[in-house]
């Protein structure tokens, strides 16, 4: 496929359906970084995660590189992405990129009262909104009659509060490669116990556009 090759409507097919508790409503960071984890696969413990202090949360955000950290737990090795240089085209082009053709649900970095992460799970262009999970809404990751997530949003009003504020503009945080699937990883150990070619997945397309940069630095352990 090819970036104009997209289609109306696309959604993560996901692992199975992350279904998260919202005992709070500061700490989105952790929750995100959870649903995320879960969509993509991994079934890594979170407890821990979401034992830390309180103050934490209200003190400051969840920043890029705090979340990166939240995934990595996970086991999930992601890549900032930061997208201030490109077209409001570009950027919705670039989020359905990753729902459609990889698979992937970005966390973004968004403006409400203060700063906030949420997650995209799919979009729909005769409705003009994306399906996203937040973890400000509901008191779970699960609402009736949308096909992923908990809530819409339209294509405008995520521009709008995607600028973010500060110095964290149009940031999302995306997830390196596919989680090995389990199958996958038992039948390369016994090719290479056997001494026969391994498996490989399909890799995915690489799109994109030179404006959007990557922020790699290593997240703190």
């Amino acid at each position: 496929m090819m970036p104009s090759d997209l289609p109306a409507q696309a959604s993560i097919k996901l692992s199975f359906i992350p279904v998260i508790s919202h005992w709070s409503k500061i700490r989105c960071g952790y929750y995100t970084a959870d649903w995320i984890a879960r969509a993509m696969g991994s079934d890594l413990p979170s407890a821990d995660l979401l034992k830390g202090f309180l103050w934490f949360d209200i003190a400051r955000p969840i920043l890029p590189r705090d979340m990166r950290s939240l995934l990595k737990a996970h086991g999930v090795n992601t890549t900032e992405k930061r997208l201030g240089d490109v077209s409001d085209e570009e950027k919705l082009r670039w989020i359905k990129e990753e729902v459609a053709f990889r698979q992937r649900p970005p966390a973004l970095l968004i403006r409400t009262r203060s700063l906030h992460w949420i997650a995209i799970g799919g979009y729909d262009d005769m409705k003009g909104v994306f399906y996203i999970y937040d973890s400000m809404l509901g008191k779970n990751s699960i609402a009736l009659g949308i096909p992923i997530g908990n809530n819409v949003m339209t294509y405008q009003e995520l521009l709008k509060r995607w600028y973010g504020r500060y110095f964290w503009h149009y940031i999302a945080i995306v997830v390196d490669m596919p989680l090995p699937d389990p199958q996958e990883d038992a039948n390369n150990r016994m090719a290479d116990l056997k001494g026969t070619p391994r498996e490989s997945s399909d890799a995915w397309p690489t799109f994109g556009s030179e404006g959007i940069r990557d922020k790699n630095e290593n997240p703190a352990p």
